[in-house]
């Protein structure tokens, strides 16, 4: 792959043939990178005991988490931001560092949102190629840094590639990036690495360096439906994100995270069942003769071996959801691990597809 910026986000294949529609009846929902087994057990009682409260705005219970945070997390409660999933503090992010006349820079391809909000208040996104090995080419995303410059993104593991970055660049990264430049790690797949202590930059904002690094309840901790999730920054960056806060996150999403919160055991036990249906995965590619990225996260992505709206579109017919991955990788899809009867039909699909081609 080369280095060539690319110029403005290119536009996705169409989803389906058209005409086509997604048919009546089960659907399989591998395109959302969600967790179907579904939150913890404590998550689940704190969700029923909840009970008659969902009244009270949850001032207290913010107050509550954040202090549960940091104390996790090894930072002052002034260091975290408790937002309605890890979207709301991008989106915070991109009204801050996203202004006309700004400049910020991204992987391409990697999770869009912070920078499509930001191109539309009228900053200016200079996308980068990911290098050979499918990961954040740092060197040339370092290079592309200007005075205008205000916030690098970086998603890790990176979506859609499940590519995680080596944490010994990454740190080398940040160190070298200019004090005036957010470095912002997107970590909401980091909890389905192998090492997730080690990978996390968390070290960095203790160190002083303008970082900020989010997380998400949505994925690990199955609860996307609820939405919370949490920055990690200096006090600086946190209070300019509490200035332009656009909601307080809802009660039952800060009951069910307060109860998910150090839950190792269950955290290790969905990681096991993704890391099945990835051994599943990896299998079934093999047997078809497929190419795909090993992963770091809880969905792979491969090449279909046609234009990968031919197979969205095969699959949609069928009752199954992938998602589709931008250009330069117009072949290629990302399927979300799910549960072995989500993979079985997975599998019936893909086959069928490679079978027909």
């Amino acid at each position: 792959m080369n280095r060539n910026l690319v110029a403005s986000e290119p536009k996705p294949a169409p989803v389906t043939p058209t005409g086509a529609a997604t048919p009546p009846g089960k659907i399989t929902r591998l395109n959302y990178n969600e967790n179907p087994f579904g939150p913890s057990a404590p998550a689940r009682q704190a969700l029923l005991a909840l009970g008659d409260e969902t009244w009270k705005y949850s001032y207290e219970e913010v107050a509550a988490l954040r202090a549960l945070l940091a104390s996790r997390e090894g930072v002052q409660p002034q260091n975290i931001f408790v937002g309605e999933g890890s979207g709301e503090i991008l989106k915070v992010a991109a009204m801050i560092y996203g202004e006309a006349g700004h400049q910020l820079i991204a992987s391409h391809p990697t999770y869009p949102m912070l920078l499509r909000y930001a191109a539309r208040r009228g900053a200016t996104v200079t996308w980068v190629n990911l290098n050979g090995s499918f990961n954040h080419d740092f060197a040339a995303l370092k290079a592309h840094v200007k005075d205008e410059t205000t916030l690098i993104y970086i998603c890790n593991p990176n979506n859609p590639t499940g590519v995680l970055a080596d944490p010994t660049e990454l740190r080398a990264f940040i160190q070298a990036i200019p004090q005036h430049v957010l470095v912002l790690v997107d970590e909401a797949y980091l909890d389905f690495a192998a090492q997730p202590e080690r990978a996390s930059m968390i070290d960095q904002v203790k160190s002083g360096k303008n970082i900020l690094v989010t997380r998400s309840f949505s994925k690990i901790y199955g609860l996307a439906g609820l939405r919370i999730g949490y920055g990690i920054g200096s006090e600086s960056v946190i209070r300019h994100l509490e200035a332009l806060r656009i909601s307080i996150p809802n009660q039952a999403g800060i009951a069910a995270a307060r109860a998910s919160v150090g839950d190792v055991a269950f955290c290790s036990d969905t990681r096991a069942k993704i890391e099945k249906s990835k051994s599943d995965a990896v299998q079934l590619f093999g047997e078809l003769g497929l190419r795909y990225l090993p992963s770091q996260s809880n969905f792979m992505m491969f090449d279909t071996g046609a234009e990968n709206f031919e197979f969205l579109g095969f699959a949609r017919q069928r009752g199954l959801l992938v998602a589709e991955v931008v250009e330069p990788f117009s072949k290629w899809v990302r399927v979300s691990m799910g549960r072995p009867e989500d993979m079985r039909e997975f599998a019936n699909v893909l086959r069928a597809f490679v079978r027909k081609s």
